[in-house]
């Protein structure tokens, strides 16, 4: 990660990482999610979408992203600790049923009432903590990859996002007073890396284009992870490499590896 980018991240609390998937990769997972999908419960009124949890213990290609040298060196980088894997899911998200409804489409974008419900799952002075070798500037331990295997312009339902709220405590109704809304675009294969303290949320898609995401959230081996989101034993038990066994849950709850490197 240039410099640029690692202060771009500390002001803003997101960045983008172009080009982390290249074409073959972005194609293989959209197929995968398409396979899995069918068998999957659909959540969400307006419109209905799929989420699919535990994506690693869907498709071994999925465990091949955490592999990627980049996602957990940059994740070294800018939380400063060794990474454990909170979960990984990704959303199949097609438009909005009431895009073409002209009254009920400037009715939503005049309220945009999801940012008034958008969350985060740790306030800002949980998230971060000084990095003593850079006077000034900060680790944030709880970050997440949200990864696009679709193109997302505007009204494609790019991430929304309160720019800077990464440092700003309260609710939607307070940080609107500190901080502008960002909407995400980016190409397919990149990700828009954020820490969890971020106030963000999913916005609908109004364009006529079906999003593919996909998420990896990490966090430092000390922090206790939700039980559903725990990658069972069983599952990494038998992984021969040591490192990628401690990323997925073996080093969970072990001080003494906090200042190991990543994979």
């Amino acid at each position: 990660m240039s410099s640029e980018m690692r202060l771009h991240f500390e002001e803003h609390g997101w960045v983008k990482l172009e080009g982390l998937l290249n074409q073959d990769q972005i194609d293989a997972y959209k197929t995968t999610l398409d396979r899995i999908e069918p068998g999957i419960w659909k959540i969400g009124n307006s419109p209905i979408h799929t989420r699919i949890d535990h994506l690693i213990l869907r498709d071994d290609s999925f465990i091949e992203f955490i592999k990627i040298p980049r996602v957990l060196e940059t994740y070294n980088e800018i939380a400063g600790i060794a990474a454990t894997l909170k979960n990984s899911w990704a959303f199949i998200k097609p438009p909005a049923a009431f895009r073409h409804d002209a009254e009920a489409l400037q009715k939503y974008k005049e309220d945009m009432s999801y940012k008034k419900g958008g969350h985060r799952g740790s306030a800002p002075k949980w998230a971060m903590y000084a990095d003593e070798d850079n006077p000034g500037m900060h680790h944030f331990p709880y970050l997440n990859f949200f990864v696009y295997l679709t193109d997302v312009g505007p009204g494609d339902g790019g991430t929304f996002a309160m720019d800077k709220s990464h440092k700003v405590h309260g609710d939607y109704e307070r940080v609107s007073k500190f901080c502008e809304p960002i909407e995400a675009t980016c190409n397919a294969g990149d990700a828009f890396l954020f820490t969890e303290s971020l106030l963000h949320a999913g916005p609908q898609i109004v364009s006529e284009n079906t999003r593919y995401s996909m998420t990896f959230s990490f966090i430092p081996p000390f922090y206790c992870n939700m039980r559903e989101y725990e990658t069972p034993e069983w599952y990494y038990r038998f992984i021969k490499n040591d490192d990628l066994r401690g990323v997925l849950g073996e080093w969970r709850g072990k001080l003494d590896q906090q200042y190991r490197g990543p994979y």
